[in-house]
C-alpha cells in the first residue's frame, strides 16, 4: 500500500474549508460564500486519492478491494453514526411528514444516490431547508467518483504512452466538467442537476487529480510558490465574499475557488500560507473536518426545526459551533481514528463495516416509509399530519388520474399549485356529495398559465393539462395567490388563460386563497404538546399579504362570464376571527396549506351547509 507525504497545510485548508462551510449554515450573512468550502474539498480530495492510486497504478501495487476498503474504513463509520442518530433524533422531533421524508432521505445515502434525488426535488439554498441529511449529496458525488475514476485511470494509463498525453486527458476531461456545469448552471431548467449530480462537480475533482500527477517541485522558485499560495488564498476569501446564491453556480465561478485551493497544494510546504494553514489549532479542525461536516448539518437542522429561523443570532449560533466542534471531536477520536487502524480483512471489512449498517439503515428507512412517518407517536391521526393528496397531485403519469371517478358525464377538472393539491380530499367529499367525477392535474410551484419556464417537471404538467381538458365540462383552480401576484405577468396570463377556458365552453371555477398565518408549524404546536407535554399558545396571527392577494384576484376575474369565484371565508374565519385550529384540532399543516383533516373539514361543513355556490363572490 503507497503512502505519500503528510502535508499539514492541507489539513489547514481542510479546516479553511469546513469553517467556512459551518459559518455559512449558521448564518449566511456570515459569509455568504461559505457553501464554496465543498468545492475546495472536492479538490483536496481529488488530490490526495489520486496522489495514492497513481502511485500504486505506477508501481503495479493497486488493488482495487484494498481501495474501497481504505474508502469503506475512512468514510462508512461516520457516516453511520451521523444516520442513525439523525433517524433517533428525527423519531422524537419530527412530524410524520418530515420524518418520512428523513427515511428516504437516509435511504438515497446509504445507496450513495442522495445527490440524484436532491437534485429531482430539491435546491440547496431553500432558505427553509430542513433536510437533516442534505449535506450527504457532497459524499455521494465522491463515492460515485471513486467508483468510476480508478477504472478510468488504468484504461487511461494503458491508451496514453506517456505522463504528458495522461495529463492531457485528465485536463481536457477536467475542462468539459467545468464548461458543463457553467452551461447547465446558467439553464434555468437545468441548475438544480448541475449543482448536486457528479458530471457537473468532476471537474472539481479532476482539478485535484491532475495537480496529483504532475512532477514533483514543478515550481522550483521559493518566491514564486510564495506568490502563488497568496493569491490562492486570495482567491478562497474573495469566493466566501462576493460569490453567492445569486451567482451562477457550479462552473467557471466554482473554479474561482478550486483554482485557489489548487495553487496553495501546487505550492507545497514552507511558504507563509503553508506555515500559516500548518498552525496545530487550525491543523486540529483540518483532522476533524470530516466528522464536523457530518455532523455540523443534522445538528443546526434540527436546532431550525425547534426554534422556526433560517438564521442563527451571534449567540446562538456561537454556542451551536461549541457543541458541533466538541461532538465532532469525540466522534473523531472514538470512531475515525480506532475504525481507520482497524486490521481486519476486506471481506469483513465490506459485510461488517458497511453491508450489515447500511441494510440496517435501508430496512430502517423503509418501515419509516411504510408507516407514514410514525404518526401515532404523537397521538394525531395521519390526516392531521400530512398535505399529501389523493394518489393525483404531482403525478407526472400520461394516465389520467381520478381524485374520484363516479357514472356521471358531468366531468371536472382540478388544477393549480399546491394549493390545489391541498383541496384534494375536499374535492373527494364533494364528488361523493354531488356525483361529479373529478380528475386532478395539480401539481405545487407549477404555473400552469404560464409560458414561462419554472421547471421539467412543471413543462409536463402544463402538457397533461391540455391532454386533460378534453370533454371537460367544469375546471376548478386554486392557486397561492400571494405569491403569484408579484409577478407583473400575472394578471395578463392569468385573465387570458381563464378567458380560453370559458371560450372552450368550460365553466371555470376559481378558489380563493385559504388564509395564510405567521405561525408556521401548527402540527407542531399540537404534537409537542401530546407527546411531551410542553403547553402552546394556540393562537394564531392572520398574515394578510393573502387577503391583498385574493382582492386583485377577485377584481380581476369577478366579471367575466363563465367565471365564477369561491371564497370560504366565512368558514375559515368566523366572525372575521381565523385560526389554524377548530375546536383545539389542527385544519393546517403549515402557515398555509390545510392538512387533510382541514381538506375534509372544509367540505364537510360547505356541502352541508348550502354547497359551494353559497360562497360564491358576487360581482359589485
Amino acid at each position: 500500500m503507497s503512502t505519500i507525504k503528510y502535508r499539514p497545510e492541507i489539513d489547514g485548508l481542510r479546516a479553511l474549508a469546513v469553517v467556512s462551510v459551518l459559518i455559512y449554515h449558521v448564518n449566511v450573512a456570515w459569509m455568504p460564500g461559505g457553501f464554496v468550502g465543498v468545492d475546495i474539498f472536492f479538490v483536496i480530495s481529488g488530490f490526495l486519492i489520486t496522489k495514492i492510486i497513481y502511485q500504486e497504478m505506477q508501481s503495479r501495487s493497486f488493488s482495487f478491494s484494498i481501495f474501497y476498503q481504505r474508502r469503506i474504513k475512512r468514510i462508512i463509520p461516520v457516516f453511520v453514526a451521523v444516520i442513525l442518530v439523525t433517524l433517533l433524533v428525527g423519531y422524537f422531533i419530527q412530524l410524520p411528514f418530515d420524518f418520512k421524508g428523513l427515511g428516504n432521505s437516509s435511504l438515497a445515502a446509504t445507496v450513495f444516490l442522495a445527490n440524484v434525488r436532491y437534485a429531482l426535488v430539491g435546491n440547496y439554498f431553500q432558505a427553509d431547508n430542513v433536510k437533516p441529511l442534505l449535506h450527504t449529496w457532497s459524499l455521494s458525488v465522491e463515492e460515485q467518483f471513486y467508483f468510476i475514476w480508478p477504472i478510468v485511470l488504468i484504461f487511461a494509463l494503458r491508451l496514453f504512452s506517456s505522463e504528458y498525453r495522461l495529463r492531457l486527458f485528465v485536463l481536457v476531461l477536467m475542462l468539459s466538467s467545468f464548461v458543463l456545469a457553467t452551461w447547465m448552471a446558467s439553464e434555468q431548467k437545468w441548475a438544480t442537476y448541475a449543482y448536486f449530480l457528479l458530471p457537473t462537480r468532476a471537474g472539481e475533482l479532476l482539478l485535484g487529480a491532475y495537480l496529483a500527477m504532475l512532477p514533483a517541485n514543478q515550481i522550483s522558485s521559493h518566491q514564486n510558490k510564495e506568490y502563488l499560495s497568496f493569491i490562492g488564498l486570495l482567491l478562497i476569501f474573495l469566493s466566501f465574499i462576493y460569490i453567492d446564491q445569486s451567482i451562477i453556480f457550479p462552473g467557471l465561478s466554482a473554479f474561482i475557488p478550486c483554482l485557489g485551493a489548487g495553487l496553495i497544494i501546487l505550492a507545497g510546504s514552507g511558504t507563509r500560507v503553508g506555515l500559516w494553514l500548518s498552525f496545530k489549532p487550525i491543523v486540529f479542525i483540518g483532522l476533524i473536518s470530516y466528522s464536523l461536516y457530518m455532523w455540523h448539518w443534522p445538528i443546526l437542522t434540527f436546532a431550525r426545526y425547534i426554534m422556526e429561523v433560517n438564521n442563527f443570532e451571534l449567540l446562538i449560533g456561537g454556542a451551536l459551533i461549541s457543541v458541533i466542534v466538541f461532538i465532532s471531536w469525540l466522534s473523531w477520536l472514538y470512531i475515525e481514528k480506532p475504525f481507520r487502524r482497524l486490521k481486519i480483512s476486506t471481506k469483513k471489512t465490506i459485510v461488517f463495516v458497511y453491508g450489515l449498517p447500511s441494510a440496517t439503515i435501508v430496512f430502517i428507512s423503509l418501515m419509516i416509509f411504510k408507516n407514514g412517518g410514525y404518526p401515532e407517536r404523537f397521538d394525531m391521526p395521519l390526516s392531521y399530519s400530512r398535505v399529501e393528496t389523493i394518489g393525483c397531485h404531482n403525478s407526472l403519469s400520461a394516465e389520467t388520474c381520478f381524485i374520484n371517478k363516479t357514472d356521471s358525464n358531468d366531468i371536472s377538472l382540478l388544477i393549480g399549485d399546491s394549493h390545489a393539491g391541498h383541496f384534494s380530499h375536499f374535492f373527494k367529499q364533494a364528488s361523493l356529495s354531488t356525483g361529479w367525477s373529478i380528475k386532478d392535474a395539480s401539481a405545487g410551484s407549477c404555473k400552469f398559465y404560464s409560458t414561462a419556464f419554472v421547471s421539467n417537471r412543471c413543462e409536463t404538467v402544463k402538457e397533461k393539462i391540455i391532454s386533460e381538458l378534453v370533454g371537460v365540462k367544469n375546471v376548478f383552480i386554486a392557486n397561492r395567490f400571494d405569491t403569484l401576484v408579484r409577478d407583473d405577468n400575472f394578471r395578463a396570463e392569468y385573465k387570458s388563460y381563464i378567458e380560453a377556458l370559458v371560450e372552450k365552453g368550460i365553466n371555470v371555477y376559481v378558489l380563493l386563497q385559504v388564509p395564510k398565518f405567521i405561525e408556521k408549524y401548527p402540527l407542531k404546536q399540537v404534537a409537542y404538546e401530546r407527546r411531551y407535554g410542553v403547553t402552546s399558545d394556540l393562537t394564531s396571527t392572520v398574515d394578510i399579504k393573502y387577503q391583498v392577494a385574493n382582492k386583485v384576484v377577485t377584481d380581476l376575474l369577478v366579471a367575466l362570464d363563465g367565471v365564477t369565484i369561491i371564497d370560504f371565508t366565512p368558514l375559515t374565519c368566523p366572525k372575521g376571527q381565523c385560526s389554524q385550529f377548530v375546536n383545539g384540532e389542527p385544519i393546517y399543516f403549515d402557515d398555509d396549506h390545510l392538512n387533510a383533516f382541514g381538506s375534509q373539514w372544509l367540505a364537510n361543513e360547505v356541502f352541508s351547509k348550502g354547497g359551494l355556490l353559497k360562497y360564491a363572490v358576487k360581482a359589485s
